[in-house]
């Protein structure tokens, strides 16, 4: 059995991100959410090699394929993020089960709630609307303030 994980590390003003397979982190950042992690799936690497439209992607019968996972293999390999905070920063942390029912417009709408417990409850219904045919996890988190180091 393997599975797939997104990490958040944070001190100070300085955060880390890691993933491996095709769970992710985004950030919300300012009212515009992007995805900081990167994903390790055959459609992903398709798509960045340019041999895969996002919209085939979708459909794609492989799309589930993810080509890193933890525990299951004699080697693992990660990718590590490193950011700068700023105060207000929000970060998602969700399953393909969230992001994967959820166009990224709905994502950054929802995660942008003032009330953070709201946002993430809207976050998994919306998801669960949308047919939630796989498990839907997800983390909400955001920096009321930032230290500097």
């Amino acid at each position: 059995m393997a599975t797939t994980l997104t990490a958040l590390a944070l001190s100070g003003d300085s955060a880390w991100v890691g993933n491996i397979g095709d769970s992710r982190t985004y950030l919300l950042r300012q009212g515009t959410l992007r995805q900081i992690s990167l994903d390790h799936s055959w459609v992903a690497e398709q798509m960045r090699a340019g041999t895969l439209s996002k919209q085939a992607a979708r459909r794609h019968p492989y799309r589930n394929v993810v080509t890193r996972v933890l525990g299951g293999l004699d080697e693992l390999s990660t990718d590590i993020f490193p950011l700068l905070l700023q105060a207000g920063d929000r970060f998602l942390l969700a399953s393909d089960g969230l992001f994967g029912n959820l166009p990224d417009a709905t994502l950054g709408r929802l995660a942008a709630s003032a009330d953070l417990t709201q946002a993430a409850e809207e976050l998994r219904q919306a998801a669960l609307h949308r047919g939630g045919q796989d498990n839907i996890t997800l983390i909400l988190i955001e920096l009321s303030e930032v230290r500097l180091q």
